[in-house]
């Protein structure tokens, strides 16, 4: 087991089975948001039998405990989730539906004016880009 994964599930009082922890480290491990067939998909790789539905609890129970993030994407309506942290965007390509993470954020002082000036308190965002990837682009 990954102590990390394994000391955070501590941290949040979660009991630390092995599944938990294998779909933490695989969501760790991946730089993209994952569907449950994704996950379910590297689990099988490394000999995992598990069911949909105990991964679909797993993921739940994480993102109750605000460790993940719940995206479900406009273009093909498909849930997946990915390691909570700080704010960030995606962006999804219309023809693969492959999804990229952008981590550069520069809307800080943006968010802090409309926050300012319409006094809400704005706690976290999105913000999501749709067009071609560079392989869609060669089609």
């Amino acid at each position: 087991m990954n102590s990390s994964s394994d000391s955070l599930l501590s941290v949040l009082g979660l009991k630390k089975t092995k599944t938990r922890v294998a779909v933490l480290n695989i969501l760790k491990e991946n730089k993209e948001p994952l569907t449950v067939s994704d996950i379910e998909e590297e689990l099988q790789k490394n000999h995992w039998k598990v069911h949909q539905v105990t991964i679909y609890r797993i993921l739940e129970i994480l993102v109750a405990k605000n460790l993940l993030t719940k995206i479900t994407s406009p273009r093909t309506n498909t849930m997946m989730y990915e390691l909570s942290n700080s704010d960030h965007h995606h962006f999804t390509c219309d023809r693969c539906g492959k999804m990229q993470e952008i981590m550069d954020c520069t809307l800080t002082p943006f968010i802090k004016k409309i926050s300012e000036t319409k006094r809400l308190l704005i706690k976290a965002h999105t913000l999501e880009f749709f067009g071609l990837c560079p392989q869609c682009q060669q089609i």
